[in-house]
């Protein structure tokens, strides 16, 4: 597709006309290179324009610069037998003037600002300059040129007369060249003089009144009849019958009061008298006064709803700024809490199998175990697993209790309630220290033998 860049038009008094002045005062020296690129300080709003044809297709407003993510154009082609480009765009970009009205005046700040345009499309892109209108003016002038040759050099040398009158009404000196200059044009404006002097003369005397000058240089004169008399005492329209603006007001002027009125005084005019005099200064004054108030009045109106502006931009940037932060710091507490339950998972598989050794000893310790099931319940070990866990606790305790009974029995000689224990822990599989088992048994075995040679003694 192919893209022309175009400022906005001279004549254009919307928000995008600041860009024209920006434009026309960029530097005319090419060989200076690139300038270093840099974003305006403060940001200033920009607003961007996307044209095909005459119709817009795409705007977007910003500060300091802008992005248009995506955009699709259609391909550019010529078409008609003068190959005359079709599916063309135009991009125009410019300052809004409510933002920064100081960009339509020429300053330091105004003077070296340029425009970076960057295009990344998987397909070729032509960009150039905008000269449409350039080229339209010149075919114009070529049409002039052609109708009336050296017309170009002498509007130019009509200009030079024209700007030489002005410096002599200056009273500038003159150079040699401005001198010969009005010289050659004295003559002919009394040629021209002369021409209808003579020409009024002859009309005289056919009985005609007047031969005016119509249509400009080199138009025929051209006879008029005597105008009929005005009817004056004929009242005007009211201005409220009518719509023209221009009408309306003419109207509204010839019903005003005249502040002098003359009548049947043709010889001379009234001088205005010294009340009458004082009384205009004084009312020009007041209405100088006025206006410096209305200006006045309108420069405080522009500073306050330019520091208004100021500080809601300052109150969004605020909010935004705060937004961010507690988006940050979510964003921090989501990241902590994933690592931690990446720590759970992690750790999770190691304590279950702890757990499940631990449980699966011969002689266990039930503090440590203990801490070992706290620990797998923090990180979210099997239920089952735990519960395992619990009831191995229980029967620690239990077992520990099945113990010290059976050691006790053994001190008094309970030779009965030895027995009855023994068989308990070996039944339900007590976690029982193994040489107190043994030495229970063996003590039932031998006091088992003593009663048997004693029965047999009998």
């Amino acid at each position: 597709f192919f893209l022309r860049i175009r400022r906005p038009p001279r004549s254009t008094l919307d928000r995008s006309s600041a860009a024209s002045d920006v434009y026309k005062r960029q530097p005319e020296d090419k060989s200076a290179g690139l300038h270093e690129e840099k974003e305006l300080e403060p940001a200033r709003r920009i607003k961007l324009e996307i044209f095909e044809g005459k119709e817009s297709i795409y705007e977007k407003m910003s500060y300091n610069h802008i992005s248009v993510p995506h955009i699709n154009l259609k391909k550019t082609e010529e078409a008609g037998e003068e190959g005359k480009l079709v599916n063309s765009y135009i991009i125009q970009c410019g300052f809004d003037i409510s933002d920064w009205a100081e960009c339509i005046k020429k300053s330091e700040l105004t003077n070296d600002i340029g425009w970076v345009l960057k295009v990344v499309s998987p397909g070729p892109v032509g960009i150039v300059k905008d000269t449409e209108k350039e080229d339209r003016e010149q075919l114009i002038k070529a049409s002039w040129e052609q109708d009336e040759p050296g017309r170009a050099d002498k509007g130019k040398t009509n200009r030079e007369r024209y700007l030489a009158l002005r410096k002599k009404a200056r009273g500038e000196a003159l150079t040699p060249e401005e001198e010969e200059l009005l010289k050659d044009g004295q003559p002919k404006k009394k040629e021209e003089e002369k021409k209808w002097g003579m020409m009024d003369k002859v009309a005289k005397k056919a009985g005609v009144k007047e031969v005016k000058k119509t249509g400009g240089k080199g138009a025929v004169a051209k006879q008029e009849d005597e105008p009929e008399a005005l009817d004056l005492d004929k009242p005007l329209p009211d201005p409220k019958d009518h719509v023209n603006l221009e009408i309306k007001e003419y109207l509204d002027h010839s019903k005003r009061d005249r502040i002098i009125v003359v009548k049947e005084i043709k010889h001379k005019a009234r001088q205005r008298t010294p009340e009458e005099i004082a009384s205009i200064k004084q009312k020009h004054e007041n209405e100088i006064g006025n206006f410096e108030k209305y200006i006045k009045e309108k420069e405080e109106l522009r500073e306050k709803l330019k520091k208004e502006r100021e500080e809601v931009k300052t109150k969004y940037q605020e909010q935004i700024t705060a937004e961010l932060t507690q988006m940050t710091e979510g964003y921090k507490q989501v990241l902590q809490k994933r690592n931690e339950y990446k720590e759970i998972v992690s750790q999770r598989k190691t304590k279950e199998e702890e757990l499940s050794k631990m449980i699966s000893l011969d002689k266990i310790d039930v503090q440590q175990l203990l801490s070992l099931i706290e620990e797998a319940k923090k990180y979210k070990v099997k239920e089952t697993v735990i519960e395992e866990g619990v009831k191995m606790v229980e029967k620690c305790n239990y077992s520990k209790s099945i113990e010290e009974q059976i050691l006790k029995s053994l001190n008094d000689k309970n030779w009965a309630q030895a027995k009855e224990l023994y068989w308990k822990a070996i039944n339900q599989q007590l976690k029982i220290d193994v040489k107190i088992i043994n030495d229970c048994k063996n003590q039932l075995v031998k006091n088992k033998m003593m009663d048997k040679q004693a029965t047999s003694s009998l």
